[in-house]
């Protein structure tokens, strides 16, 4: 697991480079407390941790809500899934298994693969499809080589490891534009509107 440790004041600039990526350990003040009682605030957060990576390990395969892409799809879409779980990582299990309820539509049907069915919606039209793994979609080129949080954010989810190779089919319910704008992470690049087919990988990376 990785946990990330921070004075309460940064917080926010914390969050939004690794709320992702990492469990996040808030502790008062604007410097850090003293080895001892920074070993008992660890001490104290232990069992959460053990309770996220213990969920983290056992969730169903197809329960993929705590992998949703934060910028193109938590942001945008106003599902807060990362920001609920760090505000209280002790309810992980409930968040995730919340947000699957709520935004999994188990009757989509992808309109060029008609067999293909299950989607997170980002609204009534908009569908991310979790997708197999494969290379082409983990992280790419040198830009990826080069940011660390960026590569915490493709290798681990809220501390636990994830499969850089997963990565979900971006489309249209009936096949037309996607009708957003979506932002690769690492070099701004802007797609959306009227294409019709965009691979996003968990990490804001667009393929």
């Amino acid at each position: 697991m990785v946990v990330t440790v921070c004075a309460e004041h940064i917080e926010a600039e914390v969050f939004e480079v690794l709320g992702r990526a990492t469990l996040m350990l808030r502790l008062p003040g604007r410097v850090l407390p003293s080895d001892g009682q920074l070993r008992a605030a660890f001490d104290d957060f232990d069992e959460t941790v053990r309770a996220v990576l213990l969920s983290s390990s056992n969730r169903p395969k197809s329960l993929h809500a705590p992998l949703m892409p934060d910028r193109n799809f938590q942001k945008l879409g106003g599902h807060g899934i990362a920001r609920d779980v760090q505000a209280d990582p002790a309810k992980f299990d409930e968040i995730v298994r919340g947000y699957h309820g709520d935004l999994y539509k188990s009757d989509f049907r992808n309109p060029e693969k008609r067999k293909l069915r299950g989607a997170y919606m980002l609204d009534e039209d908009t569908a991310f499809q979790a997708d197999r793994l494969h290379t082409s979609v983990q992280t790419i080129g040198q830009a990826s080589r080069m940011d660390a949080f960026h590569l915490f954010n493709a290798h681990h989810s809220f501390g636990a490891k994830t499969d850089p190779g997963l990565h979900f089919d971006v489309m249209n319910k009936d096949g037309d534009g996607i009708g957003h704008v979506l932002r690769d992470v690492l070099t701004g690049i802007a797609d959306g509107g009227d294409t019709k087919h965009l691979n996003a990988t968990p990490c804001d990376r667009l393929v």
